[in-house]
């Protein structure tokens, strides 16, 4: 006589096909779903500080913002002007230290109002802005 192998089996509920009841089909895709989409804990949210960037020349035609926090790109953060020709423009951005300077009408310009600078290595200054949290 054969003996048979010592498996553990669920049995499915009275009434229930051998194959499982949809509801424990469902528990089951559930419970796989939770196991790949849950991975470690979220870092927790960073704060982000409203920082505003003002600039005033009635004479420029444009007048835009490149630093650190854009990867320097010279076009990707314009400043609006107001009718007496002060520029500006807001960012959100999260606690750190920044460098930036000013692109007006296509030049390279120092932001006259950083009470921070540094010197960059391309014979200018960035000014150096500090975000706290």
């Amino acid at each position: 006589m054969k003996k048979r192998p010592r498996h553990v089996r669920s049995r499915p509920a009275s009434g229930a096909s051998r194959r499982g009841s949809s509801a424990e089909a469902g528990f089951v895709a559930a419970v796989a779903v939770a196991a790949v989409t849950s991975g470690p804990a979220a870092p927790p949210a960073i704060p982000l500080q409203r920082v505003r960037f003002g600039y005033f020349n009635p004479e420029a035609r444009e007048v835009c913002l490149a630093g650190s926090f854009n990867d320097w790109d010279r076009r990707a953060l314009p400043l609006r002007r107001d009718a007496l020709g002060d520029w500006s423009v807001e960012l959100e951005l999260p606690p750190g230290e920044y460098r930036y300077r000013l692109v007006v009408d296509g030049e390279w310009r120092d932001d006259p109002a950083a009470p921070v600078t540094a010197q960059n290595p391309f014979g200018g200054y960035d000014a150096v802005l500090v975000v706290t949290g």
